[in-house]
């Protein structure tokens, strides 16, 4: 969601009229989703970024590309909590 709100942010203001509206829709999402993308990583540990960045620094990925694969690495981890919890309710 952080990367999908970013790229309407920018769409809407590279358009001819900008729209504002759209914009404020979007900044105000992604505010909140790297609210919960932080509430996410503290309750994982700030550890295991840590390692993540220090291992996609080390490999050479510039600090821009930081964001949308740590977003990504967020999903995935969302993903798997999400079966763990529904294979023991259904189990």
């Amino acid at each position: 969601m952080c990367v999908y709100s970013g790229l309407f942010m920018r769409f809407a203001w590279m358009v001819q009229p900008r729209n504002y509206l759209l914009l404020a829709c979007h900044a105000s999402n992604e505010t909140v989703q790297l609210y919960q993308l932080s509430r996410f990583a503290k309750h994982q540990g700030i550890d295991i970024f840590k390692r993540v960045l220090v291992a996609l620094v080390s490999k050479g990925y510039k600090q821009f590309a930081l964001a949308p694969v740590l977003t990504l690495y967020a999903q995935k981890r969302l993903r798997g909590l999400v079966r763990s919890v529904s294979h023991m309710q259904n189990g």
